[in-house]
């Protein structure tokens, strides 16, 4: 979070959501259904939204940004290549995690 903040105060961008809201990390969750959670926000610089799905036995995660303005699109550049990284690390923790977890319950 803190790395987060320092990148992301230059651009103006929000750090903070208010207490009391469910978050998927520090993402304000906005939407959620039996298999699919919405989280993100709405900023003067960009628009975010994480979607958390499942189906079939699969989860997918999708990410989308509409950026609003240069300072937006900035951001977006700086932060894409680490994003792709964040993405595949986030995946494989939760491949690793339901499998242990299908290991636990063969026990």
């Amino acid at each position: 979070m803190t790395v987060r903040r320092w990148v992301t105060t230059p651009f103006g961008l929000v750090n903070d959501t208010p207490d009391g809201i469910d978050r998927i990390g520090f993402f304000p969750v906005v939407s959620e259904s039996a298999d699919e959670t919405i989280a993100g926000f709405d900023d003067k610089h960009l628009d975010f939204r994480l979607s958390i799905a499942t189906a079939d036995s699969r989860v997918y995660l999708t990410t989308w940004v509409r950026p609003h303005n240069l300072g937006g699109r900035l951001y977006l550049w700086c932060i894409l290549p680490f994003h792709k990284l964040i993405i595949r690390n986030a995946l494989a923790r939760l491949g690793r995690t339901r499998r242990e977890r299908a290991q636990l319950e063969e026990e």
